[in-house]
């Protein structure tokens, strides 16, 4: 009996997994990068905005947002609009010291 349930379990699993794939393709082409034209500190708010050239690639959902931590990229934000090309980073101390940006598509 409990050879059975594995094999059905299995059998789940595996039929799960092929479906699955059938219906959520993942796209093999990467996007062409954004470009990033611009980054500056508001003098007020000592905010980081960032602005880019969007994407030349038809298939852009989002871009994500990547900042160096001690030489360690973290995505601290993703914009879900592939027509925004500014960001303002709230978070920001680029006002006492150098911050360093990467944006992904």
């Amino acid at each position: 009996m409990k050879n059975h349930l594995i094999k059905y379990l299995i059998l789940f699993l595996l039929e799960l997994v092929i479906f699955s794939s059938q219906i959520y393709g993942q796209d093999e082409d990467r996007p062409e990068s954004p470009t990033l034209e611009r980054v500056s500190v508001d003098p007020f708010s000592g905010h980081t905005l960032l602005q880019w050239t969007p994407s030349s690639s038809p298939d852009v959902e989002a871009y994500i947002i990547y900042i160096d931590k001690n030489n360690n990229w973290i995505a601290i934000d993703t914009i879900w609009d592939s027509e925004v090309t500014l960001y303002e980073n709230t978070s920001s101390n680029a006002s006492v010291f150098s911050e360093s940006y990467v944006i992904a598509a």
